[in-house]
């Protein structure tokens, strides 16, 4: 009996010792999975400095865009945008919106280096909602490279420079499709609810906004392509701004540099119709 139970000691003893051991050498095998489990819990930040081809087409457009405020009586009471459409010494171009700045008795252009200047009007056209203003800089300015608006294509990329909701977001960048090309827009000059004008306008669906009103739509080889201009402003619609073709522009702005009001009957044949539009 007495060698029964000694034997029954042995070997609960001997059992115990078997346990110990693979608990231990658990132990062990989970120390390198906790020290795994750290490892993937350290956050890494890489540094990147990201170049594509819309950062450098940013860059070089940048400069060549500003804002534009009017004012009356001291009082602000509205901005817009504009492009540098030429440079002559220290003379300064700029193509705006005809409604930027149609109510204002001064206007103040702030350019992309923080300078703002007192501009003069050469001119405006109420029904292509065009205005050319001239201003003399102490620093050298860049314009763009007016493009040709005919060679559009749709779905191309394009971008939209400007100051949206004004000049605390200066220099706001937006991309988009060209979304259609030949748009017939009709202008309701005189808010009386008849069509007075139509117009042709490129559509995108890069964000256009208050403030975006005259700032340029620019193609991917940094050529002025457009004026943003309008936009549709429904709920139920997203993405529908519109551009004046640079090819229609430019020879308005060229009558209004020569200080000549552009007509009705000089641009009729440019231009034929659709639905209703909304000033940006």
């Amino acid at each position: 009996m007495k060698r029964f139970v000694a034997f029954i000691l042995v070997a609960l003893l001997g059992w115990n010792v078997l346990l110990t051991i693979q608990v231990f050498q658990l132990k062990q095998e989970t120390v390198p999975q906790t020290d795994a489990t750290t490892a993937t819990n350290n956050i890494k930040q890489a540094s990147v400095n990201v170049t594509s081809d819309v950062t450098k087409l940013v860059e070089q457009s940048e400069n060549k865009v500003v804002t534009i405020t009017a004012s009356s009586r001291g009082q602000t009471i509205g901005t817009g945008s504009g492009a540098i459409y030429k440079v002559e010494d220290k003379t300064v171009y700029i193509i705006t919106n005809n409604h930027v700045v149609e109510n204002g008795d001064v206007m103040t252009v702030t350019f992309a280096n923080g300078k703002s200047v007192e501009s003069e009007i050469v001119g405006m056209d109420k029904l292509t909602d065009l205005a050319l203003l001239k201003l003399k800089v102490d620093f050298q300015a860049e314009s763009f490279i007016m493009g040709d608006s005919s060679l559009v294509k749709k779905g191309e990329y394009v971008i939209a420079m400007g100051s949206p909701l004004g000049i605390e977001y200066q220099g706001s960048v937006s991309g988009g499709l060209i979304s259609g090309v030949d748009r017939r827009m009709e202008m309701d000059i005189d808010n009386n609810g008849v069509a007075d004008w139509d117009v042709n306008v490129l559509q995108t669906d890069a964000a256009i906004n208050p403030g975006n009103s005259g700032g340029p739509l620019i193609n991917m080889a940094g050529e002025l392509i457009g004026i943003n201009s309008m936009k549709i402003s429904d709920e139920s619609v997203e993405g529908f701004g519109f551009a004046l073709p640079i090819n229609e522009v430019l020879p308005i702005i060229s009558q209004l540099e020569k200080k000549r009001q552009s007509s009705t009957s000089d641009f009729r044949h440019q231009c034929s119709a659709i639905g209703t539009t909304f000033a940006i």
